[in-house]
């Protein structure tokens, strides 16, 4: 299966690939939409988020700067189009849990409305507006609170169907301490996934996050099943590759070529895994070592821009 994304106009969000979001650039994304964008606490900023996209199911995974971590999960009916983007959703049940292990505090509430929450949300704001509906007060069924060991049942059956029950998976104890390490709708563990953003004070470019991209394998090998990345910054990005998922272990090898021509007829002839077109940004899996051409391999991702990707910027796992 391809990997999964929602397309939108202030960041794509490509499954199991952690992003980091300042307060600044949300700020002016709500403005320059026309939108108020309320108080954002500092506190609460930079703050790093991860999404994973299922059939039945849509996981968030948020971390502010002071340590909280929460999540999300939207229960319903998801649908994608070819090139796997999220393309319509229909929200039927949410839950949300909270942990601040400083103040030793866990707060969370389970949602369903009495109509489900439909649409195709293209922008984020849309899509931020249709959660904002499913997790609306009125709407919560299940409620409680954990604060200093002490246990409170808020309203309904308290943590039961939350933390509990179906749901268990998604909170083991101590989740909040391996919050980005795992794939929890697969459940595949993503080794060495902690930590991997810092924000960036001393770039030269104005990057406002430092994102790791995961590359995976596609059966394809063409543009449509290709990662597209827009905004790719050298300074800060990297591309973890999973290197198991193209069938060779962690100690590949990376190459760049001036264009395309250079890459297949040059480089492909020479034993690198992954090179890299300098001029039109595309990156590709050169399965055959120094046979002619790419093997059973070709095209894995397209970076727009064509940056100057350097060894520094891949990760091979």
């Amino acid at each position: 299966m391809s990997t999964r994304s929602f397309k939108n106009d202030f960041q794509t969000f490509t499954e199991d690939t952690t992003y980091t979001i300042t307060a600044d650039r949300l700020r002016k994304h709500y403005i320059e939409n026309g939108e108020d964008p309320g108080e954002l606490s500092p506190k609460s900023f930079p703050q790093k988020i991860r999404f994973e996209f299922g059939d039945s199911e849509i996981i968030s995974t948020h971390q502010t700067a002071n340590g909280v971590t929460f999540r999300y999960i939207y229960e319903g009916n998801f649908k994608y189009s070819k090139n796997s983007t999220l393309k319509k959703l229909n929200f039927k049940e949410g839950y949300a849990v909270f942990h601040n292990p400083k103040k030793e505090d866990e707060y969370g509430w389970h949602t369903e409305p009495s109509k489900s929450i439909g649409g195709s949300p293209k922008s984020f704001l849309e899509f931020e507006k249709l959660t904002y509906e499913l997790f609306a007060e009125d709407m919560i069924t299940d409620e409680y609170e954990i604060y200093r060991g002490k246990y409170e049942n808020i309203m309904g059956n308290g943590n039961k169907d939350i933390t509990k029950g179906k749901h268990a998976g998604y909170f083991k104890d101590g989740w909040h301490e391996i919050a980005f390490e795992e794939d929890l709708i697969t459940g595949n563990s993503i080794s060495n996934n902690t930590n991997n953003y810092e924000e960036n004070s001393e770039s030269s470019n104005n990057e406002e996050s430092a994102t790791e991209y995961a590359i995976k394998s596609s059966e394809g090998f063409n543009r449509e099943s290709s990662v597209k990345i827009n905004s790719f910054y050298v300074n800060s990005d990297i591309l973890k590759i999973d290197t198991d998922s193209f069938g060779i272990d962690s100690s590949a090898n990376f190459a760049s070529g001036k264009n395309k021509k250079a890459v297949k007829k040059k480089l492909a002839k020479q034993d690198f895994d992954f090179l890299y077109d300098q001029k039109k940004g595309g990156l590709y899996f050169n399965e055959n070592g120094s046979d002619k051409g790419f093997g059973d391999g070709g095209i894995i991702a397209i970076l727009k821009g064509a940056p100057d990707l350097t060894a520094s910027n891949l990760k091979f796992v």
